[in-house]
């Protein structure tokens, strides 16, 4: 993925639709946590959002998952 900061890699991919100020939001399943909204484009049908791993969110702040 590109964005106006540079060539990003290793986000997940996903066909949620998201809005201005979801950023930061979470991706989960039940319990378990995936992502953090990093980025979207796109109108439903045709949505596209990026998470960016929670292990490298995690780990970025000395947390553990």
């Amino acid at each position: 993925m590109s964005d106006p900061w540079g060539s990003v890699s290793g986000l997940i991919k996903t066909n949620i639709c998201s809005s201005g100020g979801d950023s930061g939001g979470p991706l989960f399943s039940g319990t378990v946590g995936y992502g953090i909204l990093s980025s979207a484009s796109g109108t439903y049908p045709d949505c596209v959002s990026y998470f960016q791993p929670l292990t490298e969110v995690a780990t970025a702040y000395g947390l553990t998952v």
